[in-house]
């Protein structure tokens, strides 16, 4: 999906990132993310409130390079931009902020088990 469409149908606010893997050979960037099922418009009450995805974003031209285990990244928001998207993210643990600007069109959305 384009990341219009990504950022249409998901909110990501409040979700956490638990790790980013990034493979510049295969142009390949992976965030797996605590997700708010709760916080989506299409949520249903008793459904599982909270869960594990992957957002793998394809064809990745630019990425500014974080990446492993992450303490504790909350995702404020998640902007589009032209190429790609910026997620505004807040590091409690080290009550740091930051920017992650990725530049990329495509991108999966997929439920962890």
């Amino acid at each position: 999906m384009t990341i219009n469409e990504l950022l249409k149908k998901y909110s990501f606010h409040d979700s956490s990132i638990e790790k980013i893997e990034y493979c510049e050979k295969d142009e390949l960037l992976t965030f797996t993310i605590d997700f708010c099922f709760w916080l989506q418009s299409d949520f249903v009450e008793g459904n599982k409130e909270n869960g594990l995805i992957k957002l793998i974003f394809h064809n990745v031209k630019q990425y500014n390079n974080l990446s492993g285990d992450i303490d504790s990244f909350e995702i404020l928001d998640a902007v589009e931009t032209k190429g790609g998207v910026l997620l505004n993210v807040s590091d409690a643990f080290n009550r740091k902020y930051y920017e992650i600007a990725i530049e990329s069109n495509d991108v999966d959305f997929v439920l962890c088990k």
